[in-house]
């Protein structure tokens, strides 16, 4: 029984891994470890390879095989009443969700699992737990309640032996204070990520953590010196070994991507569409579609600076039908607007009357105030295209209201988010004075004291060597005496005045006794 229970989590182990590079191989890792686990008729064995498989299906575009899998976890872990997996079925649906671009349900998911997950105070989950909840913040734009509970995964990842776990959460740590544009705090919490990774050897962690850094020096090459490009290019290759290392296909389109961005900005825009295409083979075989739209859109881009209409129409059709197929409503907003713009500006009215009514039968259903703006700047143009200008400027009109209401809550938000911080560090500020005072406090205690319990041994030590002197006449006589004699004195005496400053200290003063503890200077 111990040789088949050590196979199953090697198998599960296995699984994951291979799941990084295709997900179809990890899930028939899971398949033989499901044939091991019911020959063991061990439920604990089972509810690992249905929760292990539905965690693979959270990476895929393949909704109703992942909610198969997880609702039945979800059924068989209430019905043998383990919370455990109950709190993995919570996370798989909230990863799910993440990956799918629907924060607020991913955070409800992720929450509810955390108040599960308390149960067993295991500090490996709890400290992903609280990772995820912070990322989901980060995503739905709170960054305060991101770095809170993001602090807090910090605190319970450095409880586990788990090293992988406190290198993961410092990695995001790092990913929502960049996303906040702290760089330079960013990149400290990078660095110590990094240096976790290099140590337990894990080289899909180090890929992901290069690439975050190449993006800091690329994202700041303005405020720092010429040759941030560089440095940026310098991590992204860094990142790129990892990658192709591990067969992380996902990671090496991600890193193409941003070497393509990188030349973009320099203009230089034959290396671009170069990257760009390599980042675009790798799309193809990944189950995300949406990444392979992204990239698309990107290269007719390009292609549209550089002139080329043909090619440019060619990729962002692409782009468009991938994101019809997969009905997610902000990006294929984001598509057809940009298709309406193209099209308006090429004259090709005949097929942008077709994008148009496209988009007016989404339009009500768009919540998305940034989506409602790219519409009316889209159909602004399009009017303007038509010869419509009254259309046109109403549309205008309408974006500029928007834009208005929009940057004006952003901008209000951003106040409010000062105000915060200020009154955060007023309080911090109180707190430290109280510590101050309190610290004062307990110094001038402790001196109190030190004094009277000095007092006393030393008015003895006083009385005993007069009584000495006294019994012995002759004691005095002998130099040798007389010299240890005024030395003890003079000793006895700079004590007693010790003892007296201590008592009258008003002021507590500090200065450096060594190279980390500080003494306190005394009133003469």
């Amino acid at each position: 029984m111990k040789d088949t229970t050590r196979k199953i989590r090697s198998l599960l182990k296995k699984a994951y891994k291979a799941s990084l590079k295709d997900y179809s191989q990890g899930l028939s890792f899971v398949n033989q470890a499901e044939s091991l686990a019911s020959q063991l008729k061990h439920q604990s064995f089972s509810l690992d390879c249905l929760s292990m498989r539905a965690l693979i299906l959270t990476r895929t575009n393949n909704g109703d095989e992942f909610f198969k899998a997880n609702n039945l976890l979800i059924e068989k872990s209430k019905r043998c009443s383990s919370f455990l997996h109950q709190a993995k079925a919570l996370t798989n649906q909230g990863l799910f969700s993440w990956n799918h671009a629907s924060y607020k349900q991913a955070l409800e998911c992720f929450e509810e699992a955390g108040k599960l997950l308390k149960k067993f105070r295991d500090p490996e989950d709890i400290a992903l737990n609280f990772r995820n909840i912070g990322i989901s913040w980060s995503k739905l734009g709170d960054s305060d309640k991101a770095l809170k509970n993001l602090r807090r995964a910090v605190i319970w990842a450095k409880k586990t032996d788990d090293r992988k776990t406190e290198a993961s959460v410092r990695y995001w740590y790092g990913y929502v204070l960049q996303a906040d544009s702290r760089f330079q705090l960013a990149l400290k919490h990078f660095l110590v990520a990094l240096d976790i990774y290099k140590d337990i050897k894990e080289a899909h962690g180090q890929g992901l953590t290069y690439n975050s850094i190449g993006l800091i020096y690329r994202d700041t090459a303005a405020q720092r010196q010429k040759d941030s490009f560089n440095n940026s290019l310098v991590y992204f290759r860094k990142a790129l070994h990892c990658a192709e290392k591990t067969s992380n296909y996902r990671l090496l389109a991600d890193v193409y991507n941003n070497i393509g961005l990188v030349y973009l900005k320099k203009k230089k825009y034959d290396q671009t569409l170069q990257n760009y295409f390599l980042s675009l083979k790798v799309r193809v075989m990944s189950p995300f579609k949406e990444n392979e739209a992204i990239t698309l859109q990107n290269i007719g881009n390009v292609y549209k600076i550089k002139g080329e209409d043909d090619a440019a129409y060619k990729y962002f059709r692409q782009a468009l039908d991938i994101r019809r197929d997969l009905g997610q409503r902000f990006y294929l907003i984001s598509s057809l607007t940009l298709m309406l713009e193209f099209l308006s500006e090429k004259n090709m009215l005949q097929e942008a009357d077709l994008v148009y009514e496209e988009i007016k039968q989404l339009e009500p259903k768009v919540k998305d105030k940034f989506s409602k703006i790219t519409i009316r700047e889209s159909l602004s143009k399009y009017f303007e295209a038509k010869g419509d200008y009254k259309q046109a400027l109403i549309h205008f009109k309408k974006m500029r209201s928007l834009e208005d209401d929009y940057y004006n809550i952003k901008t209000d938000n951003q106040l409010k988010e000062m105000e915060l911080k200020h009154k955060r560090k007023i309080v911090r500020l109180k707190h430290d004075k109280k510590i101050a005072r309190e610290k004062e406090y307990a110094a001038k205690a402790m001196a109190v004291t030190v004094s009277h319990e000095l007092s006393q041994p030393v008015t003895i030590l006083q009385g005993y060597l007069e009584l000495i002197i006294m019994h012995n006449r002759n004691f005095l006589e002998d130099n040798k005496n007389k010299y240890y004699v005024d030395n003890i004195n003079i000793a006895m005496a700079k004590i007693d005045l010790l003892l007296k400053s201590l008592n009258r200290q008003k002021l507590i003063r500090y200065e450096p006794y060594s190279l980390d503890i500080d003494m306190v200077t005394l009133e003469k």
